[in-house]
């Protein structure tokens, strides 16, 4: 009966240790908090406009209801939605 314990006892701390280290290498860095407001400003290129999240954007947000059409220009030709 010892002998049963013993050995329960000593899975179940390997098991706990095991848990330890898959927090601390997994689960902690994802779960970590990052200080975002330190980030640098991207230079924009001439018509790029900086979005949430400093994401560079190629146009300037639109609403849809003031997009009347869009046109599009291609080797195919031309398309009018």
């Amino acid at each position: 009966m010892i002998k049963k314990q013993k050995k329960l006892i000593i899975i179940l701390g390997a098991a706990a240790v095991a848990l330890i280290i898959l927090y601390f290498t997994v689960l902690a860095p994802m779960l970590a908090v990052t200080d975002d407001t330190t980030e640098e400003i991207p230079n924009l290129l001439s018509g790029e406009v900086l979005g949430t999240s400093n994401r560079i954007l190629m146009f300037e947000h639109v609403e849809t209801a003031d997009i009347q059409s869009v046109e599009v220009h291609n080797d195919s030709g031309v398309y009018t939605m």
